[in-house]
């Protein structure tokens, strides 16, 4: 790389030809309603900027968001995401007065009484042991069901996407009942946080229009969907035919190397205060970065390349799938595949214990595997777009032997899975890593209650 031009730091009041190089590369990716690229440090500061952008440009304050999202670490983006708001992280030493009180509330679970209270808007009883780490959603803050189409209430129905949208409706004319102003509507295209669920076609662009009905933008966050990890788009809310007024970029843009963007119109970049706007040009240094990302993904086809090898490692888990029963779900789009690991694929009741020891095993192999959506129980392949085919066999091949000695190791009687007694066998401990041992019950199914999962209708 050419770093002649970008040994000092120059002011962002000194506009550089790298900056407007790279601003007009990635205009060209995009539809013709983006028009100006403001840069920052990661993909948190684009959210929080996207925020401000949407609120100073519609002068409404409220937001919606997606139960289970997370858009980022900083204080305003874990204020707007659902996933902190029901958070929580006991010690060991508390695990059975959390474990108490979860049994405390019925069927449906902590996790899951939150979710139904943060959508109706109503307030919620937390149980003491919650408390300490329990954040609470902002009265401006206004958050819609996930359009699941695995365990959702719609999962498999023919006019799902209307149903969802309908959901989500429902939920927003609530919050407008109640004098809510809708700013914006912050959301990926698809869900990564909550384990590659992909929505139905047509929910996202049934959403963006009612938000822009009330007057709202919507804001799609790619931080790790965009850039053509899809395959089939370069941009995932192209997937969805469903056009964004504000994009929000990360890290990916510089393949690791701290920089940002949001790109939107002119017309709302406009709304960003004059004393603000100098703060988001681009450094010489992000800028030549994020053109050799750019260049290198046409030069290689990329793009191509996480189609055919999202395919074939999605078909490499489906092939696999008859004969685990703890497979309960293989998803994805491109090189996003998540794999939902289950009790058994009847119940579809999440099994985070073993997603945890698979995960763990699988670093053993040293392939890196995430930890993903509301139970932790999705394993989530994100893998670098430069993969090849020899990769992705022997991701299938490792995996494949792993969930085999998860399902066939008599240490997953003691974890609650279906027909065991309990017991440990010191001789194959070692297949679980700190996992936890759960306090005995005469009830079989106490282990999964303790995960505060409720089966779905």
């Amino acid at each position: 790389m050419k770093l002649t031009v970008c040994n000092e730091h120059p002011s962002n009041k000194i506009e550089n030809r790298l900056d407007y190089e790279y601003c007009q590369e990635l205009l060209s990716t995009l539809p013709d309603n983006f028009q100006v690229c403001l840069f920052t440090n990661s993909g948190a500061e684009a959210n929080d900027l996207a925020l401000k952008l949407a609120r100073n440009y519609t002068g409404k304050n409220d937001v919606v968001v997606v139960d289970g999202s997370f858009h980022g670490a900083v204080n305003l983006l874990w204020d707007i995401s659902p996933k902190t708001f029901k958070q929580f992280h006991p010690d060991v030493a508390e695990t059975n007065k959390i474990l108490d009180a979860a049994r405390g509330l019925g069927e449906k679970g902590f996790s899951s009484l939150l979710s139904e209270a943060l959508i109706k808007e109503q307030p919620v009883s937390i149980p003491s042991s919650y408390s300490k780490n329990y954040t609470c959603k902002p009265p401006w803050v206004h958050v819609v069901p996930c359009p699941d189409m695995y365990r959702g209430p719609y999962a498999g129905h023919p006019d799902a996407a209307e149903k969802y949208f309908q959901q989500a409706k429902a939920a927003i004319d609530l919050a407008v009942q109640r004098n809510a102003s809708i700013g914006c509507f912050l959301s990926e295209p698809v869900f990564i946080v909550h384990g590659v669920l992909i929505p139905p076609p047509g929910w996202l662009k049934r959403v963006y229009s009612y938000i822009r009905e009330l007057g709202g933008v919507v804001i799609a966050d790619e931080i790790q969907c965009g850039l053509g990890r899809s395959g089939s788009h370069f941009w995932a809310f192209q997937t969805q035919d469903a056009i964004p007024d504000i994009l929000t970029l990360g890290k990916p843009l510089g393949n690791g190397h701290p920089v940002g963007c949001v790109v939107t119109s002119k017309k709302i970049a406009a709304s960003l205060w004059p004393e603000d706007k100098s703060t988001y040009e681009c450094n010489p240094v992000a800028a030549e970065v994020g053109l050799a990302v750019l260049r290198l993904m046409q030069r290689e086809n990329f793009m191509e390349n996480s189609f055919l090898l999202g395919l074939e490692l999605t078909h490499g888990f489906k092939s696999i799938q008859p004969e685990h029963t703890i497979i309960g779900d293989v998803r994805g789009l491109g090189l996003m595949v998540a794999v939902d690991i289950v009790w058994t694929q009847e119940s579809k009741k999440p099994a985070p214990e073993l997603a945890e020891v698979i995960s763990y095993r699988m670093k053993d192999e040293y392939i890196l595997v995430a930890n993903e959506g509301e139970y932790g129980n999705v394993l989530f392949f994100i893998t670098p777009l430069c993969v090849t085919s020899k990769d992705i066999q022997v991701v299938i091949q490792v995996f494949h032997k792993i969930v085999t000695d998860v399902e066939t190791s008599n240490l997953s009687l003691s974890m609650g899975f279906p027909g065991s007694s309990s017991g440990v066998s010191s001789s194959s401990s070692s297949l679980y890593p700190m996992v936890q041992s759960w306090p005995e019950s005469d009830d079989s199914d106490s282990a999964l209650d303790s995960y505060n999962y409720h089966s779905m209708d």
